[in-house]
């Protein structure tokens, strides 16, 4: 399979923030509460790669306070991928 075009990078900062904004933020539906509350569930055959994820996460990156906590994977088999 396919790895996901989705990644969030400090899972515990993801399990610890309190808006998750990107879920809601996402307009296909593709970041969703995972089942037991910890970091989004995400569902790669859904996203669009509009970025919503990426603009609106609140979570402060440890490594570089320019750059949130969730990243895009290029080329790991997404909607517009050459892979799929």
């Amino acid at each position: 399979g396919y790895a996901d075009h989705v990644a969030f990078l400090y899972p515990t900062l993801c399990e610890s923030c309190s808006t998750k904004l990107c879920i809601e933020m996402c307009s296909a539906q593709a970041i969703h509460p995972s089942e037991d509350g910890g970091v989004p569930a995400f569902d790669r055959e859904k996203c669009i790669h509009c970025g919503a994820c990426l603009w609106n996460c609140t979570g402060e990156n440890p490594d570089n306070t320019e750059k949130g906590v969730i990243a895009f994977r290029a080329g790991a088999g997404g909607l517009h991928s050459a892979e799929n």
